[in-house]
């Protein structure tokens, strides 16, 4: 990758760091998932580089290519599936076989909020004759798959590997979660429209679109 014509940057799954002490080899470590592909996202401004998910690493790292340089690292319990930006570039999230989904501040790394799948449930909403509950997801097989943010920035939609087959909506500035709901199959890729509906696709082959109000269905076509 060059930038600004001056720099070769090369990432690579192994660190030229020392690892810390009493910490466990990469080589040590049973794999989590094997199906993971390298999550890679550039800022909204070009600066920073987010990376991370090789199957191997448990981090993020977000690379500054204006200093050549790494401008943090967040190690993570698990392997990573989604790293992005918001739109204005201030904020970096991320997600993984964990469960679970932080946001920090783009320069510093500093952690503004984390939302688990472990989180205890609130207040539930009714979507014409489907009852969306916040519900409680339990134990580790509960993976954040895939993830999307709006385009204002205003909110975070995840899919999860989960026995209840859940989407979740959180508001992306608190990580408070807003709705969830279940679609017949487990959810691998999500798109947010400009008026907030959700595009789902899933292991049943089928393309869903969700409201962005509430998470109730509008529309279901199976694919060919």
């Amino acid at each position: 990758l060059m930038v600004d014509g001056s720099a070769d940057v090369v990432l690579s799954s192994q660190s030229s760091a020392a690892e810390p002490q009493g910490s466990a080899s990469l080589a040590s470590r049973p794999p989590i998932l094997h199906d993971v592909k390298p999550q890679v996202m550039l800022s909204p401004s070009g600066q920073y580089l987010l990376w991370a998910g090789d199957g191997q690493t448990d981090s993020v790292v977000n690379y500054d290519l204006r200093q050549n340089a790494v401008a943090w690292r967040k190690e993570m319990t698990a392997t990573v599936r989604f790293v992005t930006f918001s739109p204005c570039g201030k904020f970096a999230f991320g997600g993984g076989a964990d469960g679970k989904i932080f946001a920090a501040k783009t320069d510093s790394g500093d952690v503004v909020w984390q939302w688990s799948t472990k989180a205890d449930s609130s207040a539930s909403r009714v979507a014409g004759e489907r009852r969306l509950s916040q519900t409680v997801l339990h134990g580790s097989e509960v993976a954040i798959l895939c993830a999307s943010i709006s385009k204002d920035g205003k909110h975070l939609v995840a899919g999860l590997n989960s026995p209840e087959r859940n989407i979740v909506k959180l508001d992306a500035k608190t990580g408070k979660l807003i709705w969830s709901t279940s679609l017949d199959a487990g959810v691998h890729t999500l798109s947010i429209s400009c008026s907030g509906d959700i595009v789902a696709g899933g292991d049943d082959r089928k393309i869903t679109k969700l409201s962005a109000s509430d998470g109730h269905v509008l529309w279901s076509q199976k694919r060919a």
